[in-house]
């Protein structure tokens, strides 16, 4: 089955809309959304005829404008920002010099 029968990429079906700003639910359905995707791309990798070939190329296409200048590359930088905040508070802990072991 094409990914854009399953998950209804390439048809916007599969994207949240207008993340501005991310809150815990939108973070949570972003993360369900790429888990579900990358778990259809697994099972068609070991299911598929040529290793799901057909399906890795129609699922690229499907995401490519998302994550080149769309909401998923918003979110994805807002979650590679607050990754390294987050990282950055722990690291510090009143002191410059300590770094996590």
């Amino acid at each position: 089955m094409e990914p854009s029968v399953w998950l209804g990429l390439g048809r916007g079906c599969t994207r949240p809309a207008e993340p501005a700003v991310c809150t815990d639910y939108d973070w949570k359905v972003w993360a369900a959304v790429w888990r579900a995707e990358a778990a259809w791309l697994e099972g068609a990798r070991i299911n598929g005829v040529k290793g799901g070939e057909r399906e890795r190329l129609s699922a690229i296409e499907a995401v490519r404008d998302g994550f080149e200048s769309g909401n998923d590359k918003i979110v994805l930088f807002q979650a590679i920002d607050t990754m390294e905040r987050v990282l950055a508070e722990a690291q510090c802990d009143g002191d410059p010099g300590h770094v996590l072991k």
